[in-house]
């Protein structure tokens, strides 16, 4: 089964509506909205995930302009493999329970379910940025990491212009 993320922009908080329990993105009276439900965490505590939506309002229901599906992987295991580079591009070591430190990309190595809120989607951004050249170097050679680098940078662009990321079921 694929694995997609689901970036949106222009978002925009809708007074007086609360929910509780609902999928972060979902469709609901044909209009483009987005619930904060930061639940599911509470399942990943065990593996240290962090809250990566602590710039949006719990509960709270948002609407936004546009959004856009993205498939970062035919898999979890591919996904993961691609983390993988990602971590030797920047040195770090991703997999070692208890790594603390903060540094390029740490946000998606520590990333469990939820919303990855604006603030992190334009560091995640800068990062891409940043590593570009690192990361065209290794190019397409394992797992078409490039092409899958670039798609990357370009979700979190997306997110980073008032908007958000999550993690999509296919």
């Amino acid at each position: 089964m694929s694995k997609y993320w689901v970036a949106c922009r222009g978002l925009k908080k809708l007074d007086g509506v609360l929910a509780s329990n609902i999928h972060i993105f979902k469709r609901c009276e044909k209009k483009k909205t987005l619930f904060v439900d930061l639940q599911p965490l509470q399942r990943f505590a065990y593996y240290r995930v962090r809250d990566l939506s602590t710039g949006l309002e719990q509960n709270a229901c948002y609407a936004y302009d546009e959004d856009m599906w993205f498939r970062v992987g035919h898999s979890d295991d591919e996904f993961s493999d691609r983390l993988d580079l990602l971590a030797k591009l920047v040195g770090y070591a991703w997999t070692l329970r208890g790594t603390e430190a903060q540094g390029p990309f740490y946000e998606l190595f520590s990333y469990g379910w939820g919303l990855i809120d604006t603030a992190t989607c334009k560091k995640l951004a800068a990062d891409f940025a940043l590593w570009k050249l690192r990361a065209e170097e290794i190019g397409n050679v394992e797992l078409n990491f490039y092409d899958w680098y670039i798609m990357m940078e370009r979700m979190f662009l997306m997110g980073a212009d008032n908007g958000a990321v999550r993690s999509q079921s296919s």
